[in-house]
């Protein structure tokens, strides 16, 4: 599948309709430091690539909904940055987006400087997260902006909006990021029969078929045995493995076409029966709980339902779990919104319809079992229920 001009200026149409009168910035990302000179890959601020398709950093998209005219300012790149990071090819980005004015950093500091103080101002704006920096590109154009007006509201809402409910081209994107994901899975699955060394040997494993495929995680991947998948982001992946070890947790998805996949397996890495029983309690409660699923449901409505289902399954194997402390050992949601980002937009508080993808994830963490099990598929709900993508 591939993401052609009438995607990107179809999604800026509809972006546009909502906010007639407006002036629409959209900043893209800037590289950010690793260490020294040198950066982390590149990515993309997701609302940025859903309205452009452009991968360019230090970009800004300018939508300006009483001339219905729209607009891409450069950055601005000295001789020297050219030299060694290359020049901008305008062509490509027209191509790319559909957008056939693009304009020099120097000529966009004319859209700035038109801003009406009484105009409908609106962007990506930049707010923090817990232990997260803010990419500083948005705060720059923000920054830009509050010069000529001071009423700035965030575009993201409606963004949130509209990437919410995926069509056709990224259902299949996200479909073949997971099919992607299940097949390295299948292939580590073989790879353990014989008892792996290290998380660190299974995580170069899933490190080399990504390679091998010219591939990208969509996250950082969680490989996690024994007592670390009690942790429920645990990354360092290196501990030792032996044969005490009753579990391996991966958590793992591979970005395609920009959309991401987010699987977890847990295998039993030896014969205690226990062990595969309560790897067995989660996997039967997860399919139960997508065979609920159905347009209409609303998210606090399904986790209560997990929970039923955790509890049912996990006591008929002799586990002490019930209603007053199975959020002490499945602590986190029962799923998200999946898409761009890995924990895509959405709202919450509003029913499941059809056309959304999510993941259902239960999980369950006793430390008295000395491992945790998540069993993790990605959804989509349709007209009449869910499939597993």
């Amino acid at each position: 599948m591939s993401f052609d001009q009438e995607f990107f200026r179809n999604n800026r149409l509809r972006l546009m309709n909502e906010h007639p009168d407006s002036l629409i910035f959209v900043a893209a990302n800037t590289p950010m430091q690793r260490s020294g000179d040198s950066c982390y890959p590149f990515r993309q601020d997701s609302n940025f690539w859903y309205l452009t398709g452009i991968d360019e950093p230090n970009l800004v998209l300018v939508l300006d909904t009483i001339k219905k005219q729209e607009t891409i300012i450069l950055a601005e790149k000295s001789e020297i940055e050219e030299i060694f990071d290359g020049q901008t090819n305008t062509m490509e980005l027209s191509e790319a987006s559909g957008i056939k004015n693009i304009v020099s950093n120097k000529e966009g500091e004319s859209v700035f400087k038109n801003i009406k103080s009484d105009q409908k101002v609106y962007l990506n704006l930049a707010k923090n997260r817990p232990n997260m920096a803010v990419n500083p590109h948005r705060q720059e154009v923000q920054k830009k902006i509050k010069a000529y007006s001071k009423k700035i509201s965030d575009i993201r809402p409606s963004l949130d909006h509209l990437r919410m409910i995926k069509q056709p081209v990224e259902i299949e994107a996200i479909k073949k990021a997971s099919e992607l994901t299940k097949e390295i899975l299948k292939l580590v699955s073989l790879s353990i029969e014989n008892g792996p060394e290290s998380e660190a040997t299974v995580f170069n494993f899933i490190n080399s078929q990504l390679a091998s495929q010219g591939l990208t995680h969509a996250y950082e991947p969680i490989v996690a045995a024994g007592k670390n998948s009690l942790t429920l982001h645990y990354i360092k992946n290196n501990a030792a493995i032996d044969g005490q070890t009753k579990a391996l947790l991966i958590d793992c998805g591979v970005e395609y076409n920009h959309y991401c996949a987010d699987i977890s397996r847990t295998f039993r890495l030896n014969s205690d029966q226990k062990t595969r029983q309560i790897i067995e309690a989660v996997t039967n409660t997860q399919a139960r709980i997508i065979e609920a699923l159905k347009p209409g449901m609303l998210w606090k409505e399904l986790h209560k339902l997990s929970e039923e289902l955790m509890i049912e399954e996990l006591r008929t194997i002799g586990e002490d779990v019930n209603i007053d402390n199975i959020k002490k050992y499945y602590p986190h949601a029962v799923g998200h919104y999946l898409g761009l980002d890995v924990h895509d937009t959405g709202d919450y508080r509003k029913p499941l319809v059809e056309n959304m993808v999510i993941t259902v994830e239960p999980g369950y963490y006793n430390p008295k079992n000395e491992f945790g099990v998540r069993v993790e598929d990605d959804i989509l709900i349709t007209s009449e229920g869910a499939t597993i993508l």
